[in-house]
């Protein structure tokens, strides 16, 4: 991300530029946001948005954000799902290219209420419902038509009604107890600022690159 970068292209990071919140979350992200709508001339709020978490090495948009953590919804027995059972750690990272700026979330990882999850799955197109049902996240199947027949299937069996959510669909909520914000430098001498939760305090670094 940093081979073209000459020095003093890119400020380094300051504390009160990147914090508002004691984890900077919410002001990194607004303020990312502008920039990156301001240096490419967007204004589609999915594109400005671009940077898509990495759990457990497979990429997930995020779904929500507040003070207990990043959320994500999924398959419960897909692939990354057992992953998470068997080891409820994760690290989701936020990358913004045209800014040479990531940042990197790491902690722990429980579910999501039911209740959270069935508001989430009630606003999700009634196509995007069918197809949680139908689909059993990251099996193989025999064929594509296999799949569209179970999907058409499903489709009829639920008409005009609510679809309720699959007992196999939910959320997954990563607590964050380390945030790294990263800053791209020339040299690969990049900016670094790390905050590590301690009870109920964030207590902030400066890491050498």
């Amino acid at each position: 991300m940093s081979e073209n970068l000459a020095k003093g292209d890119i400020a380094y990071l300051d504390y009160e530029i990147w914090v508002s919140q004691p984890d900077g979350s919410f002001r990194l992200h607004d303020t990312t946001r502008d920039e990156v709508a301001k240096k490419e001339n967007v204004h589609d709020e999915k594109k400005v948005y671009g940077p898509v978490p990495v759990i457990i090495g497979s990429e997930r948009l995020m779904k929500g954000f507040d003070d207990r953590g990043l959320v994500f919804y999924t398959g419960l027995d897909s692939q990354k799902s057992v992953e998470i059972k068997a080891n409820p750690r994760a690290a989701a990272t936020f990358v913004w290219t045209p800014l040479h700026r990531q940042v990197r979330f790491e902690g722990s990882v429980t579910a999501v209420e039911s209740e959270l999850a069935d508001a989430y799955f009630s606003t999700r197109p009634r196509g995007a419902q069918i197809a949680a049902h139908a689909s059993r996240q990251s099996t193989t199947i025999a064929s594509r038509e296999e799949l569209d027949q179970r999907y058409d299937a499903l489709d009829a069996e639920f008409g005009d009604g609510v679809v309720p959510r699959p007992e196999t669909w939910g959320g997954w909520r990563l607590a964050a107890a380390t945030v790294e914000f990263w800053q791209g430098q020339p040299n690969r001498f990049h900016d670094r600022i790390r905050y590590s939760k301690v009870g109920s305090d964030w207590v902030k670094q400066r890491l050498a690159p």
